[in-house]
C-alpha cells in the first residue's frame, strides 16, 4: 500500500457529519449535516460550498443519508428519518424537489442510517432506534438492514439490529461487509451479486479481541486493493 497523507477541508464545523458520496463527474464531496437536516456538497477544484437545507415541516428529526441516482447527477435518495425521499439538486438551483416517499412499516421508532447501493444499483439502507436528550440509545436490538430493489419493494435481510452502519462489497462481488456499531464486530456474508442476497453471516474482526476496546465501527468503504477502511467513533481514526 502506498503512504497516503489526510488533509482537513475547508469546510464548516457540523453537529454530525455523515455519509460522504464522491461525485466524480462534478469532483466534489457530497454528504449530509445530519442534526441540521442538510446536505452539503464541497467542490475540490474550486472550494466552492453548497448547502441545501431539507424543511420538511418538522416530521423527521434527522437526514441521515444521501446516494445520487445512476445518470442523473441531480437527482438523488436522501435519508429523512424514517422516510426515503427522491430530491433534485442542481449546481445552480437548490431547491429541493420531492419525488416519492416511502416509510417503513414498523413498530419501532427506528429511522433510517448508513446506505450504500450495491454494484447492481439496489439500495441497501439500515436502520437505528431513536436516541434521548443525550444521544444515548434507548432501544437495542430492534433495527434491520433492508434492501430496496429495482422494483420498489422494500425486503429486510439483517434483523435484530442496533445502529446499522458501514456497508462495502469486494471488487469480486462475492463478499458483502456489515457493521451493527455497538456489537463491535465487523461482519461478512457471502453475496450473490445476480440475485442480490446475502447468506451465511460470520465476523471478520471483533474490536474487542482486536485491543480496540474504546473504538465503535462506523463508516465502511473498501479500496482499489481491496482493504477495508473502517471510520471508528470515538478514536479519532
Amino acid at each position: 500500500m502506498t503512504s497516503e497523507t489526510v488533509e482537513k477541508l475547508p469546510v464548516p464545523c457540523m453537529k454530525l457529519g455523515e455519509g460522504p458520496h464522491w461525485q466524480e463527474d462534478l469532483q466534489a464531496l457530497l454528504y449530509v449535516d445530519v442534526f441540521d437536516k442538510a446536505l452539503r456538497r464541497h467542490f475540490i477544484n474550486t472550494g466552492r460550498h453548497q448547502l441545501l437545507n431539507l424543511d420538511d415541516g418538522g416530521v423527521a428529526e434527522v437526514v441521515s443519508m444521501v446516494i445520487p441516482v445512476h445518470d442523473d447527477p441531480e437527482l438523488m435518495v436522501v435519508g429523512l428519518g424514517k422516510a426515503l425521499s427522491v430530491v433534485r439538486w442542481s449546481t445552480s438551483d437548490p431547491d429541493i424537489h420531492t419525488i416519492k416517499t416511502k416509510v417503513i412499516q414498523t413498530t419501532t421508532d427506528d429511522h433510517f442510517n448508513d446506505a450504500k447501493c450495491d454494484p447492481q444499483g439496489r439500495l441497501w439502507a439500515g436502520t437505528m432506534g431513536p436516541l434521548d436528550e443525550k444521544g444515548e440509545l434507548l432501544e437495542f436490538n430492534t433495527s434491520s438492514l433492508f434492501k430496496y430493489d429495482h422494483d420498489l419493494v422494500f425486503t429486510s435481510w439483517v434483523q435484530k439490529v442496533t445502529i446499522s452502519n458501514g456497508l462495502a462489497w469486494s471488487h469480486d462481488r462475492k463478499t458483502f461487509y456489515y457493521i451493527d456499531t455497538p456489537a463491535k464486530s465487523i461482519y461478512y456474508f457471502d453475496y450473490a451479486d445476480a440475485a442480490g442476497t446475502i447468506s451465511n453471516q460470520r465476523v471478520l474482526l471483533e474490536y474487542e479481541a482486536a485491543g480496540l476496546q474504546d473504538q465503535f465501527p462506523d463508516g465502511m468503504t473498501i479500496d482499489v486493493e481491496g482493504n477495508l477502511w473502517v471510520a471508528c467513533f470515538g478514536g479519532s481514526q
